[in-house]
């Protein structure tokens, strides 16, 4: 057996048939590529449904962003809220926005109350936009509605007497 044979594939096949290792061999290498493509299939079944997840994933949080941005504007909040936004459902964006536009206008209530306490601030007075006081301009309306000499006139946005 110490015959040097050719190293062509011919030569090959051909020793292996003569020592009747033909069927067997084919066998085993067609059950190897077999599971050779079953596996192959497989990482591939496996990564196409993590591709695809992510997809959704992605699709979701571009919903989510969406639906965050519009609740923010709406509730007029700047966006760089967003992040402290951690619902996923439109309900839940909805009322955690508000929750957070409630929390800060508390905020904000809280520093002008101290401000007043403190004279940081002086309180308003009760005027209209013509200087006079509104509790006087109130009171002439009433008065001239009661006696029946009420006429008004739509002026810069606002009804006013005339």
């Amino acid at each position: 057996m110490n015959k040097k044979l050719d190293n062509t594939q011919d030569d090959f096949l051909s020793a292996i048939e003569k020592a009747g290792l033909g069927d067997g061999l084919k066998s085993y290498s067609d059950s190897q590529v077999s599971k050779a493509l079953e596996t192959r299939t497989a990482n591939l079944t496996e990564e196409k449904k993590s591709l695809e997840d992510r997809v959704m994933e992605l699709e979701q949080k571009i919903g989510r962003d969406s639906v965050v941005e519009a609740a923010l504007e709406e509730a007029e909040l700047p966006e760089s809220y967003a992040k402290l936004i951690k619902s996923n459902s439109a309900e839940e964006i909805e009322t955690e926005v508000k929750t957070l536009k409630e929390v800060l206008i508390g905020q904000e209530q809280k520093q002008t109350d101290e401000k007043l306490e403190n004279g940081e601030l002086s309180p308003l007075k009760n005027s209209s936009s013509d200087g006079q006081d509104t509790d006087s301009s109130l009171s002439d309306y009433v008065k001239n509605k009661q006696k029946g000499d009420l006429k008004t006139v739509f002026k810069d946005g606002q009804y006013a007497l005339e």
